[in-house]
């Protein structure tokens, strides 16, 4: 009887284990599954959730697009040369945005503007008829942020604050 109680406990405390935003984002990491253009830091929620997001800084992104545009080059394939020279060349300062529910992207990839500040980004966003603004604050050398969805009034719809590291991705510094 004993036996018994202890698998069914085992089995339950198993059973009951949740799912956390890291172990998704862990999952995607061996299966390659991540958004490449958006891959430098990852961001968890904190308390933690079943929610995180990456993003990438435009540096990256120009220093990245630059040798694939040399790579193609060397192929003799001038389409993607130009498309990624194309990207090499982006003026202004900015990052690219994804966020992921349980392991799912939970949209299309953003390129967020860099406000005056210089700790935040933004996009302006329009989905199911509405518009909203999405602003990212962020400390590179600390990891700490706060991300905000805000309507056309300015009224805060979702707030949120956590932590970045760098990724674990080949090629993400």
């Amino acid at each position: 009887m004993f036996n018994r109680l202890l698998i069914l406990l085992m089995l339950t405390g198993v059973a009951g284990a949740q799912t956390t935003a890291r172990d998704y984002y862990n999952e995607l990491v061996e299966a390659e599954g991540l958004d490449g253009y958006a891959d430098e830091y990852v961001c968890f929620t904190e308390p933690p959730s079943d929610h995180f997001f990456i993003f990438a800084t435009s540096d990256l992104l120009r220093r990245t697009a630059g040798y694939q545009a040399d790579v193609y080059a060397g192929q003799g394939d001038k389409t993607g040369e130009k498309t990624f020279r194309a990207m090499a060349n982006l003026p202004g300062e900015f990052i690219t945005f994804r966020s992921y529910k349980k392991g799912i992207s939970t949209g299309q990839l953003l390129f967020m503007d860099k406000l005056p500040d210089s700790e935040s980004y933004s996009a302006d966003v329009a989905a199911g008829g509405h518009s909203f603004k999405e602003t990212l604050w962020v400390n590179l050398k600390t990891g700490r942020y706060t991300f905000a969805v805000t309507n056309a009034k300015q009224t805060v719809n979702q707030q949120q604050y956590g932590r970045c590291e760098h990724t674990k991705v080949k090629g993400a510094k």
